[in-house]
């Protein structure tokens, strides 16, 4: 059991690590929507540090877009990559308490929700509808297109999630184990004379 649960706290570090590097690789390609004569190809992409869902393309058209080369719509300055960075370092953080601090059930407890957060912010990103403007010589309408590194951002939350979940079940158990052991050494240390007053 000991290995098993060594090997599942290593696995959560490993997830921690790939869920950092992952949070910054890009996560949508944007592309021209409408090209014609007078709309320039454009063809960006941008890392999960600078994007955010919930910056609406509608938003934006509303107010003039700033005449700088590359300027995209979708750029939320502290994109929800920064939020997977954050917990990928938690999970990290979640392997060392289980495995250095011995507080087993603690590290994969909040290794398993560290996880799902991982795994609910990079859903919402990949299943998002992806529109922005991107500035060239003039506002280019794009449609974005969802890279494979979000998507293996989703897998490797889900595997962290399930690793987290197994360290705590397998913790809990070993400790409701070592409770019971103890009870029954108490047992069997009893004094053997108790009790027998009442027949002196």
């Amino acid at each position: 059991m000991e290995a098993a649960r060594s090997a599942l706290i290593a696995g959560i570090a490993i997830c921690g690590l790939a869920v950092v590097v992952l949070s910054f690789l890009p996560w949508v390609t944007f592309a021209t929507r409408f090209s014609g004569e007078f709309v320039p190809e454009v063809n960006a992409s941008f890392s999960g540090a600078e994007l955010s869902p919930s910056r609406d393309i509608e938003s934006i058209q509303e107010a003039e877009a700033p005449h700088a080369d590359g300027w995209c719509s979708c750029d939320v300055g502290i994109g929800d990559g920064f939020f997977t960075g954050a917990f990928g370092l938690i999970l990290i953080a979640s392997a060392g308490i289980a495995r250095l601090g011995g507080r087993w059930t603690l590290g994969g407890g909040a290794a398993a929700l560290a996880a799902l957060a991982i795994a609910g912010i990079a859903a919402y990103n990949a299943f998002a509808d992806w529109n922005a403007i991107i500035w060239t010589t003039i506002p280019v309408i794009t449609e974005g297109t969802v890279q494979p590194a979000l998507f293996v951002l989703i897998a490797v939350g889900a595997i962290a999630a399930i690793d987290g979940s197994a360290v705590w079940a397998i913790s809990r158990s070993a400790a409701l184990d070592d409770e019971e052991a103890y009870d029954d050494t108490e047992d069997e240390t009893e004094d053997p004379m108790e009790g027998t007053e009442a027949w002196a």
